[in-house]
């Protein structure tokens, strides 16, 4: 909805906002198509790691990685670790 308000008040888009739109919906898709195949707890602790991909965009444009981004990196691939050996449960309608 928000891209047809942007596009009728003759906003322009850069390249860059162009592929984030693509790469954000491509990630709902694939989040829609776990949510089915598995169980929600799962899934979301499968996409977690959104946080971390995004520090690592932060370096690569230079911005500052401190000790927290760190912590919380290592947090986040733990528990999705912990999470993903967890069998699921067929789910049942």
């Amino acid at each position: 909805m928000l891209f047809l308000l942007a596009l009728s008040s003759g906003l322009e888009f850069s390249k860059l906002a162009v592929a984030e739109g693509i790469i954000l919906s491509f990630g709902q898709v694939i989040w829609y198509l776990a949510i089915k195949r598995i169980n929600l707890s799962k899934a979301t602790a499968i996409i977690t790691p959104a946080p971390a991909v995004a520090i690592g965009v932060a370096i690569l444009l230079g911005e500052e990685f401190t000790v927290y981004h760190l912590v919380g990196f290592v947090l986040i691939t733990i528990g999705t670790f912990m999470v993903s050996r967890i069998k699921s449960e067929l789910k049942t309608a």
